[in-house]
């Protein structure tokens, strides 16, 4: 396996990260780095080929004390801040974190497999990329994603995590038109802890799986019932009585 550098940065400012990616590729370093950024204030980024008055209003960024700037990697622009984080993978020219070579254009899906297996192993268990910048579970887009790279053939992996807030634009700084295709967008955007329930110690969009047998419908009002309800082992064991008790309810095989 090939050494690398890993880099930790607590309190990193947007301006800092944004030139972090275009650092290591501009000047290069001799073995690959993995950096991870938490940012110390809200800031907008810029897609690196996005024109900037035509993706944000730059007038009200500038009211609300918005720095707008431009990172390394391509995509949508995006608002980060306190609760997000940076995710840089580096690679220098002949180095590969893949067990066999891959052209450039194959970086993303390489490199994405740890961000995937990382956002799983911390609750958003369906967590995929399917190409362009999202990556997404359950639906909902909990990261982005973008690469870049040089013509001696470095390679970036750029990613932005939403972990407490989601990266979506406040919609009065949003002036990008819309698509034609309401797909264009990619999934609707949200936290990790508003995804996975990790957040003020509540369950969000809980789902009750396995090989039991009970009414459909039982299982959604369960579900409805649970969601956004405390993590309180007796007050979830109360509700679930309750449904299971329900006229018409009944459950075999758990």
């Amino acid at each position: 396996m090939l050494p690398l550098h890993l880099v930790v940065v607590p309190g990193c400012t947007p301006a800092r990260f944004a030139r972090m990616g275009a650092g290591l590729l501009s000047r290069g370093h001799e073995i690959p780095v993995i950096a991870v950024a938490g940012f110390d204030a809200p800031a907008v980024l810029l897609g690196r080929h996005q024109r900037a008055s035509s993706a944000v209003d730059l007038a009200v960024a500038e009211a609300r004390g918005l720095p707008v700037l431009r990172r390394t990697g391509g995509g949508r622009a995006l608002l980060v801040g306190p609760g997000a984080v940076g995710l840089l993978v580096y690679t220098p020219p002949g180095q590969q974190l893949a067990p066999t070579p891959f052209p450039p254009e194959r970086t993303t899906n390489r490199y994405v497999r740890g961000l995937l297996a990382a956002l799983r192993r911390l609750g958003a268990g369906h967590s995929a990329w399917f190409g362009r910048d999202s990556v997404s579970s359950e639906g909902k887009r909990v990261a982005t994603v973008a690469q870049e790279g040089t013509a001696g053939g470095a390679l970036l992996l750029e990613a932005l995590i939403a972990v407490g807030t989601d990266l979506a634009l406040p919609g009065d700084i949003d002036v990008a038109r819309a698509h034609s295709d309401p797909r264009a967008g990619g999934p609707p955007p949200v936290s990790l802890e508003a995804l996975t329930g990790l957040a003020a110690g509540r369950l969000f969009g809980p789902r009750i799986r396995g090989d039991f047998i009970a009414p459909a419908e039982t299982l959604r009002a369960l579900e409805s019932s649970l969601d956004g309800a405390p993590l309180d082992l007796a007050g979830i064991g109360q509700r679930v009585d309750e449904a299971f008790h329900g006229p018409g309810a009944f459950l075999q095989g758990a």
